[in-house]
């Protein structure tokens, strides 16, 4: 079993080398806590991010966005609506745990730091890391700090 497992992370380690695929797969890899397959997945599942707008319509595919009881006057927020592309978000919530811990540069990354993504990726890792420690201070649940800076 670990031999086909080995296997299949290695076709897809070479396709994702692909022209069709190689530099979206670069730039989402920039970010800390995605792998290959990772990347692989947002593609596969999202086709072609200029499709969207804003980060809410992403959001909003993905399933991430909260869910609302509303009543005339009275609005009330509620859990995720989880409606969209199950494997993208679970991957993403998997992948943004790593924003717990302050972002560095890897060696992978300071190859890369030349390119304007690999600097623009440091900053919004920056920006999740900053974001996920206000969250905690002001007392949310680490699932829900989670969930929101996904």
């Amino acid at each position: 079993m670990p031999f086909r497992i080995k296997n299949l992370d290695h076709q897809i380690e070479q396709i994702a080398r692909a022209d069709t695929y190689g530099p979206g797969v670069k730039k989402i890899r920039a970010f800390k806590g995605i792998s290959t397959l990772a990347a692989r997945i947002f593609i596969a599942e999202t086709t072609n991010f200029r499709r969207f707008p804003s980060q809410r319509v992403l959001m909003a595919f993905l399933g991430l966005i909260p869910s609302e009881n509303s009543s005339s006057d009275r609005q009330k927020g509620r859990k995720i609506t989880k409606i969209g592309k199950r494997r993208c978000r679970t991957q993403l919530i998997e992948s943004v745990q790593h924003y717990a811990w302050k972002p560095c540069v890897g060696p992978q990354m300071s190859h890369d730091l030349s390119t304007v993504d690999a600097k623009s990726a440091l900053k919004c890792m920056e920006h999740l890391h900053k974001r996920d420690r206000v969250l905690i201070l002001k007392g949310k649940v680490r699932q829900v700090a989670i969930t929101a800076i996904a």
